[in-house]
């Protein structure tokens, strides 16, 4: 779609889906450019790490491409830190040609309306929402653990917690000569201790948009 023709600036450790591959092809190959730059790739720790990090990425993948996204991108810096994994999910959402404010496409979207607000500083209008969910310790341990060589016991906010949080941030903004459409970028962040740097780290990605057409 010509109108829906963007760009965004990602920092070096952020990769592009290509939903056009099948989902299983694609998870594969990710996973791949995600470790195969460590020293230590052909380890067995290594080799489990790539294949649960695949594992992890079948939904998202699977998701983006049932729900029509445009792009979908992925947090792959290196692993074991304390920087959780991160996505930002690209579509386009229609409201009606009577709908001209960008946070009625939020609203479409099932999100509460107390929660929506617009980002500062940007050089494009758009509505965001941010919500923060937890989920159990346990739920998450495998993926932390032994894909991103994270413990989830060992993160600050569960030493006295059963529970991660999970951000998420959904940003929207309408589409030029197209009313009542809408371009809607949907951020997540898994919760470490460093949750709300990665919204931030979200935010200055979305700062960063432009039309190019």
């Amino acid at each position: 779609m010509s109108e829906t023709a963007f760009s965004l600036t990602f920092p070096a450790s952020w990769r592009r889906a290509d939903l056009r591959n099948d989902s299983s092809v694609e998870c594969e190959r990710l996973a791949r450019a995600a470790f195969d730059s460590l020293p230590d790739r052909d380890s067995r720790d290594v080799a489990s790490a790539r294949r649960r990090y695949r594992e992890a990425l079948v939904t998202p993948v699977t998701r983006a491409r049932t729900v029509g996204a445009l792009d979908l991108y992925f947090f792959a810096g290196a692993s074991r830190t304390d920087i959780g994994p991160m996505s930002l999910m690209s579509l386009v959402v229609r409201a009606g040609p009577q709908q001209c404010d960008p946070a009625r496409a939020l609203l479409r979207l099932g999100l509460p309306s107390s929660s929506i607000g617009a980002l500062e500083d940007a050089e494009i209008a758009w509505s965001r929402c941010v919500q923060r969910v937890s989920r159990s310790v346990h739920e998450w341990n495998g993926v932390l653990h032994d894909a991103f060589g994270l413990d989830a016991t060992s993160v600050e906010a569960s030493r006295t917690s059963s529970s991660v949080s999970q951000g998420t941030v959904h940003y929207a903004t309408d589409i030029r000569d197209a009313p009542g459409v809408f371009l809607i970028l949907s951020g997540s962040a898994l919760g470490t201790s460093l949750l709300g740097a990665q919204i931030a780290h979200l935010d200055s990605i979305v700062r960063t948009f432009s039309w190019t057409n």
